[in-house]
């Protein structure tokens, strides 16, 4: 059966999913971006470090880059539902090129500072936000319902593997030893996401369907719409819990394994990459494990390892044991968000999806600049080790989050 769920209509005539294969060119372009995007990650930690070992500036790095959720995911979402997506998403992604072209150019010529460094995670963050609503957001044009949960968690297995496996390994080795090379490949790796996405054909709402309606009243009506329901409020909440327990985590993931594991430094992006290993392990049997447990039961068992693994990182405080955690919770975080992610699009209309997601993840993404922020003045306080408590018990509440929806998702 064929609706406007599956295939989008206005597009110069054919079916895209037969003419083309257009989950291969996103699958395609979200492995690029995320591999650049990774580098990046894996090198400003490293690259910073030549300026200052401050606990409060080397978080910092982190939660500039992810501040953009919290200012303008509400207006991307409601920019993405009235454009051409993927036209833009061209675009934009050979601006992202440019940007780190120059920034490869400023550190050849040794003009950049730990500030320089700062303006440029948030503005490359910017430009991350739209990138990252507008591809989520498309899949269920091509992907029919049953399949959301498993296509989701393989896109986003295909973009952990780039992003923490090859990109941060990738980008914390470079950044040790040719850090402007660094720069330059993530520079070439936007510029052929921009390549691929441009391969595609104009995808937009067909004017016949298109509300008049202003900017403001489409923001309120996001608002409104993810409000208004008990499910996904509590989803995005979920998701914000999930994402400031990582952010604290993360930002000060390069101090705590060579401070306190004492892992040599060019093995950062490694340790990083072992998230990335978990999620590659399961994430593309996600489909076969909720046809055998269901979907609930995969979630209810995701959602319960993460804060079991923060609470023995510390405790178990060696190389290899601070792997293997980051690897159980790699492969929980890709569960979680390709069963999270489909029950949200379940719940949200065709010509919703782009604000719905932009209000999930302005609370969740948004609350991981947060987590980076606040992870550094607390270690400085009590330390790195106790870092894993704290995000223990917050990521802890979405156990009790997830058991007071029994009655909104069991029948989905």
């Amino acid at each position: 059966m064929e609706n406007r769920d599956l295939v989008q209509t206005d597009v110069k005539g054919k079916n895209l999913r037969e003419k083309f294969h257009p989950i291969k060119l996103l699958l395609g372009a979200g492995g690029s971006a995320n591999l650049s995007d990774g580098i990046t990650l894996g090198a400003f930690p490293v690259i910073a470090l030549g300026f200052s070992s401050s606990a409060t500036n080397i978080s910092a790095i982190q939660a500039f880059r992810e501040i953009p959720w919290l200012l303008l995911a509400l207006p991307a979402g409601v920019f993405l539902d009235r454009i051409d997506k993927v036209r833009s998403l061209g675009t934009l992604n050979i601006l992202r090129s440019v940007i780190m072209l120059l920034t490869a150019f400023l550190l050849y010529k040794s003009q950049i500072s730990i500030s320089s460094l700062l303006a440029i995670c948030f503005l490359i963050g910017c430009l991350e936000v739209v990138n990252d609503i507008a591809l989520p957001s498309m899949l269920p044009t091509y992907v029919p319902k049953d399949e959301l949960a498993a296509t989701h968690s393989a896109v986003s297995t295909v973009e952990t593997i780039a992003n923490y496996f090859a990109g941060r390994s990738l980008g914390s080795f470079l950044a040790v030893f040719m850090p402007v090379v660094a720069l330059g490949v993530s520079a070439v790796l936007y510029f052929l996401t921009a390549c691929t996405y441009l391969l595609l054909p104009e995808v937009s709402v067909p004017a016949a369907e298109r509300k008049k309606t202003g900017f403001l009243e489409d923001l309120k009506s996001g608002i409104s719409y993810v409000c208004s329901s008990r499910a996904l409020r509590k989803l995005a909440i979920m998701g914000g819990c999930a994402n400031f327990s990582f952010g604290m985590l993360l930002s000060t993931f390069v101090l705590y394994s060579s401070q306190v594991v004492k892992a040599p430094l060019w093995s950062f992006g490694l340790l990083q990459s072992s998230f990335a290993l978990g999620a590659t392990l399961v994430g593309f049997k996600v489909g076969k494990i909720i046809r055998s447990y269901g979907s609930f039961k995969t979630m209810e068992i995701s959602v319960a390892v993460i804060p079991v693994a923060f609470l023995l990182i510390p405790v178990l405080h060696n190389m290899i044991w601070l792997g293997f955690f980051w690897t159980i919770c790699g492969a929980a975080a890709v569960v979680w968000n390709g069963v999270a992610t489909s029950y949200r699009q379940k719940l949200t209309s065709p010509e919703m999806q782009a604000r719905a997601t932009s209000v999930g993840r302005l609370v969740s993404w948004g609350l991981q600049p947060i987590g980076a922020f606040s992870a550094g003045p607390m270690a400085e306080l009590f330390g790195l080790s106790p870092l894993y408590v704290v995000g223990a018990i917050i990521a802890g509440i979405n156990i009790l989050l997830f058991q007071s929806m029994k009655n909104d998702l069991k029948n989905i």
